[in-house]
């Protein structure tokens, strides 16, 4: 295994196998889009934005995102990754790696978070919160205090429905207006986020890259020898280059090994990026590109 991955290295270096396989145009006509959740959820509203005639296929989890994108089952996956308040949406980075899937495009989306309930419902009668636990968190500060069971939902139109289904005042949702109007409930108190510029990136998965002269971020996965100053190799091609680090998240691999997620600015056809991605390779136990992709926003 270890020479494999020194013969990989060096491939890889010398420019023998390409870092990222070519690129394919994006699908044409009729397109289908997977997201996790039910209609109004957050990742349906990203899908709306990205794609506004598309086939949107809802479904539980995000791992079934990521299953249904690798089987052929729909042309893109679209999956939060990261929040402006609460960081890293580790699991997505889990599954990035696990499937094999290419990131070919990504959105921010500004999300306002309200307080939501059946008809008539006032402050007082609530006794329980539902939402995503992202959700909760991103309302911290406006719960604190508040002597409400807070209940996690899978996201937060699922918290929508239930509150509907249980049909008591006492409960509550954290979730969109878009969510609330859409299975009838009422906003009890509008914007309760921690912060105004609450927002959210999703980013666009697919069975191949995509990318042309515009694409400008490019996300790479990668590990080290467990040893001082490995990291500072894999990254010092970077910073030779003048590139820009946009991020960096580590994620445990078992007791004392990481893998090691980030983001440079950047093309992958610019010799300068490219040459600096293989010096990079080459310092690794193992490398990847996760794909080339621009970056728009969307608000709500």
């Amino acid at each position: 295994m270890g020479l494999s991955r020194e013969y990989q290295r060096r491939q890889q270096f010398s420019g023998a196998t390409p870092i990222l396989p070519p690129a394919v145009k994006p699908v044409t006509g009729l397109v289908t889009c997977a997201y996790q959740g039910v209609p109004g959820a957050w990742g349906e509203q990203a899908v709306s934005c990205l794609y506004p005639e598309a086939e949107r296929r809802p479904v539980e989890h995000f791992v079934d995102v990521f299953t249904a994108v690798k089987n052929g089952e729909v042309d893109y996956g679209v999956v939060p990754i990261e929040n402006s308040k609460t960081g890293a949406i580790g699991e997505i980075y889990d599954l990035l790696r696990k499937y094999g899937c290419y990131i070919v495009g990504r959105m921010w989306i500004s999300i306002q978070q309200n307080l939501v309930g059946l008809p008539e419902t006032k402050i007082t009668d609530i006794r329980e919160v539902l939402s995503h636990p992202e959700g909760l968190k991103q309302c911290s500060r406006y719960l604190y205090g508040k002597a409400w069971d807070q209940t996690a939902c899978r996201n937060t139109a699922v918290a929508v429905k239930q509150v509907v289904q249980a049909g008591e005042k006492k409960k509550a949702a954290i979730a969109s207006r878009h969510a609330a109007e859409l299975y009838g409930l009422e906003v009890i108190e509008p914007n309760i986020m921690d912060s105004a510029d609450n927002r959210t990136s999703f980013v666009v998965i697919s069975r191949q890259p995509e990318y042309d002269e515009q694409s400008n971020l490019i996300s790479v996965t990668f590990s080290t020898q467990h040893r001082s100053g490995a990291l500072c190799e894999a990254l010092m091609p970077f910073m030779a280059d003048g590139l820009n680090l946009m991020r960096i998240e580590s994620r445990p691999v078992s007791a004392d090994k990481y893998r090691f997620f980030a983001e440079i600015q950047g093309n992958i056809n610019d010799k300068r990026v490219l040459s600096a991605l293989r010096q990079a390779a080459a310092t690794t136990e193992y490398f990847e590109v996760l794909g080339c992709y621009g970056v728009t926003t969307c608000e709500e």
